[in-house]
């Protein structure tokens, strides 16, 4: 009995630690710029800038040393110079591959994590301000307790990275989504399966009914796009 208790303690500790690293939190001070306070190994999704394509919706297509970044939501690249510049205009992206990853624009830049006939699940990994210490985090104060997006300010060909004038909190949150053959994607949620599958919005609706997916498991998610692909 003691063993079996002592194994249940372990798994509970185990359990927490992998939770609380799966939701590590990055504290950014006031006076710092989030992209420089942040390190790389959290906003970026590849230890190092890896050789890829990028295919562009004319059919041409760029090989450059990329890597995404999480927190500013930006496909970044490597100039000749050794400079990080990020693609300009993402929406003359058909699609980017990088090693064995593919990345997809809409709104934003999506991971792909299975293609299954035309249609894709994937997923969106951003780094964002959380809401316990929720400022403007770039000047004047704010009671909204809603999440804020960290970005950047474009001028000309400079970057301004803006700071944030109070101890602000960061962490990575996963959203998932599921895309059609031309690439648009919608939410991975009821709303979003009926959008992308109207023809079988009865079918899925008994789906669900039955088999009760949750929304926010890669597993259940796949299944019920096979489920609509069929």
């Amino acid at each position: 009995m003691m063993r079996v208790l002592l194994i249940l303690i372990a798994c509970f500790w185990y359990n927490n630690d992998c939770a609380g690293q799966a939701q590590k939190r990055y504290i950014v001070k006031a006076g710092e710029a989030p992209d420089e306070a942040i390190p790389g190994e959290a906003k970026y999704i590849f230890p190092s800038f890896t050789e890829g394509t990028a295919f562009l919706r004319s059919g041409a297509s760029v090989k450059q040393q990329f890597n995404y970044n999480h927190l500013l939501d930006e496909m970044q690249f490597l100039n000749t110079g050794g400079d990080t510049l990020a693609i300009a205009d993402p929406g003359l992206i058909k699609y980017i591959s990088i090693d064995s990853l593919v990345f997809y624009y809409d709104k934003g830049y999506l991971r792909q994590v299975v293609q299954i006939r035309s249609h894709k699940l994937a997923v969106k990994q951003q780094m964002i301000q959380i809401p316990d210490k929720v400022g403007t985090a770039y000047g004047g104060s704010s009671g909204s307790s809603a999440v804020t997006t960290y970005s950047s300010i474009y001028a000309s060909d400079k970057v301004h990275r803006l700071k944030v004038d109070r101890d602000v909190l960061f962490q990575t949150v996963t959203s998932w989504y599921i895309g059609n053959q031309y690439n648009r994607f919608e939410k991975a949620d009821k709303k979003g399966f009926y959008n992308i599958f109207p023809s079988n919005r009865d079918a899925i609706r008994k789906y669900i009914a039955k088999n009760n997916p949750d929304f926010n498991k890669e597993a259940d998610l796949e299944q019920l796009l096979r489920f609509c692909t069929e």
